[in-house]
C-alpha cells in the first residue's frame, strides 16, 4: 500500500475531530492519574522480594518501565475512540495484548525449523488489531530513543512498521497464505536473518541442559545451587500438586504428541526465579521430563495465568463470551498460542494446581530475543520494523476463521483491507501520532517512578 494520501476528506475530518475528543480525555485524566499508586496496587499481592526485583529492573529505563506497565497503557488507550476510524466489530482478531520489541523472539518450531515470531501469549485477548499497533509503534519509538536515532526519523521507523502491516495484508487477501508462512532465516534481512543462523549455530538442547540441570550422584537435577537468582526448590506439597495433576494435563496437548508416562517422567521440579519484567512474581515453575532420552530431556515451563490487562476494558457483552468461553486462563493462553502460531508447540497445553490454573510449554533450547541495542543506524531499525509489521499481520490474519470461527468468524485481512483502503497516509498519520504522544506519556510516568520510594528501596536493595 502506498503512503501517499488520497483525497480522503471526510475520513481526515472525522480523524481529526475523534482525536481532539481523546486528546482532551487522555490530557483531563492525568493530572488526577496516580501512576505510583496504580502500581502499587497492581503488585499488592507479590512477595517483597519479588517487587523489588520487579521495581529495580522497571526503573532501568523508559522501555523497561513500559514494559512493566502494560495495565497502564491499557488503562489510557484501551477506551481510545480513535479506535473507531479505522476499527469495527470486524476488525477484531486474536491480538498479543502487550506487543514490544522484547515479545518477538527466536524458538524452534515443532517443524524443527528456528522461527521469529511473537512468543509471549500471557495478555493475549480478541480485540481490535490496532492495539497491538497503537504499542508496537510506542515501542518502537522508545528503542529509537535509546539507540540514539534522530527524533525526525522516529516517524520514520514507525511508517515503516504501519506500511509494512498494510502490505502484508493486502498480500494476504485472496488466499490462504498465513497457513503456510512463517519467519525464518531464509526469508527474513537486515540483522535479523544474521541473527537467526548465530542463534541456530551457537544453541542446542545440549546447552541448555547443561544450563540448567546438573547430575548429583546417579540423578540429574536442576542446578539450583548453581543458578540461585534464577531457581529455588519446590516444597514437597507442590511438588506432589504437579505430578498428582501431570496425567490430566497430558489430556489438554492437541499437537503430534501424546502424553505417555515413560516420556512425560518428571525428573526434577524447581520455582523459576526473576523471569520478565511485567510479570515477574507470579508463580512459575520449571519441570525437567525424560523425554525419550538423556539427550533428549525437555524442559516444560509452568506459569500461573490471570485475565489480560485488556479484559476489564473490553465491552461487557465481549466480557460475557470470554466468561462463557474459557474455562481458565491457561486455555485461553493455548488457545491463543495455537491460533496466532503455525507449527505450535507439541507440549501447549495446561495445569490445574491448587492455586490457580497454569499455562505449560516447552522451553526452547534456541530461545534468544534480538539485540535491539546494537540499532544504531536508522537503516538497520527501518528493516527490523519491516519485518515486525510482515510477522504481526502474519499473525493476526491467521488467527481469524481460519483458525476457529467461533471467535473470528470472517476474514480478518479482508476487512481491514476495506477500511483502510485508500485512507493508508490516514492510517499511518494515526498509529504514529498515537504512538509518540504516548511515548511522553511513559517518560513522564517512568520519571515519576524512579523519584518514588517505589524505586528509591529498590535501588538501595539492588
Amino acid at each position: 500500500m502506498s503512503a501517499t494520501s488520497p483525497k480522503a476528506a471526510a475520513s481526515r475530518s472525522a480523524l481529526q475531530k475523534l482525536e481532539r475528543k481523546a486528546e482532551k480525555r487522555l490530557h483531563a485524566t492525568r493530572p488526577n492519574r496516580d501512576p505510583i499508586g496504580e502500581i502499587r496496587e497492581r503488585d499488592r499481592n507479590i512477595s517483597p522480594a519479588d517487587r523489588q526485583r520487579k521495581y529495580a529492573k522497571m526503573a532501568v529505563s523508559e522501555f523497561c518501565f513500559f514494559r512493566g506497565t502494560n495495565f497502564l497503557f491499557w488503562e489510557d488507550l484501551g477506551r481510545d475512540r480513535r479506535i473507531e476510524v479505522f476499527g469495527s466489530d470486524r476488525t477484531r482478531t486474536w491480538i498479543q495484548g502487550d506487543l514490544h520489541s522484547e515479545n518477538f523472539g527466536a524458538y524452534d518450531n515443532a517443524a524443527g525449523k528456528i522461527a521469529y515470531s511473537i512468543n509471549d501469549f500471557d495478555e493475549t485477548i480478541v480485540a481490535d488489531y490496532q492495539y497491538d499497533l497503537w504499542r508496537m509503534a510506542t515501542s518502537i519509538a522508545t528503542v529509537a530513543r535509546d539507540n540514539s536515532i534522530a527524533e525526525k526519523r522516529w516517524g520514520e521507523a514507525i511508517d515503516a512498521f504501519t506500511l509494512a502491516y498494510l502490505d502484508e495484508i493486502d498480500a494476504l487477501v485472496g488466499n490462504d497464505d498465513e497457513t503456510r508462512r512463517y519467519f525464518t532465516a531464509d526469508n527474513t534481512y537486515g540483522k535479523l536473518d544474521d541473527f537467526l543462523r548465530d542463534v541456530a549455530e551457537n544453541e542446542s538442547r545440549e546447552k541448555m541442559l547443561d544450563k540448567w540441570l546438573t547430575k548429583v550422584g546417579q540423578s540429574v537435577r536442576f542446578d539450583i545451587d548453581g543458578r540461585p537468582d534464577k531457581l529455588a526448590p519446590v516444597t514437597d506439597e507442590e511438588r506432589a500438586a504437579i505430578a498428582a495433576a501431570f496425567p490430566v494435563y497430558g489430556k489438554t496437548l492437541s499437537g503430534k504428541l501424546n502424553y505417555s508416562k515413560t516420556h512425560f517422567r518428571i525428573v526434577d521440579i524447581a520455582r523459576r526465579l526473576d523471569a520478565g519484567i511485567g510479570s515477574l512474581g507470579t508463580p512459575r515453575y520449571y519441570v525437567a521430563i525424560a523425554g525419550r532420552d538423556a539427550k533428549d530431556r525437555r524442559l516444560l515451563d509452568l506459569k500461573r495465568q490471570e485475565k489480560p490487562s485488556a479484559y476489564k476494558h473490553i465491552r461487557k457483552c465481549e466480557r460475557r463470551f470470554y466468561d462463557a468461553t474459557f474455562a481458565h486462563d491457561a486455555e485461553r493462553h493455548a488457545i491463543a498460542y495455537r491460533a496466532t502460531t503455525l507449527h505450535t508447540d507439541d507440549y501447549l497445553g495446561w495445569i490445574e494446581l491448587p492455586d490457580g490454573a497454569y499455562s505449560v510449554r516447552e522451553r526452547s533450547p534456541y530461545k534468544e530475543t534480538f539485540d535491539t541495542t546494537v540499532l544504531k543506524k536508522f537503516k538497520s531499525l527501518r528493516k527490523l520494523c519491516e519485518q515486525w509489521g510482515k510477522i504481526l499481520a502474519t499473525c493476526h490474519s491467521r488467527a481469524d476463521h481460519n483458525y476457529d470461527a467461533e471467535f473470528v468468524p470472517h476474514s480478518f485481512e479482508d476487512e481491514v483491507q476495506a477500511i483502510v483502503k485508500g485512507k493508508e497516509a490516514l492510517f499511518c498519520q494515526l498509529v504514529r501520532d498515537v504512538a509518540l504522544n504516548y511515548l511522553e506519556i511513559v517518560s513522564d510516568d517512568w520519571q515519576t517512578f524512579i523519584e518514588s520510594d517505589l524505586c528509591a528501596h529498590s535501588s538501595n536493595e539492588w
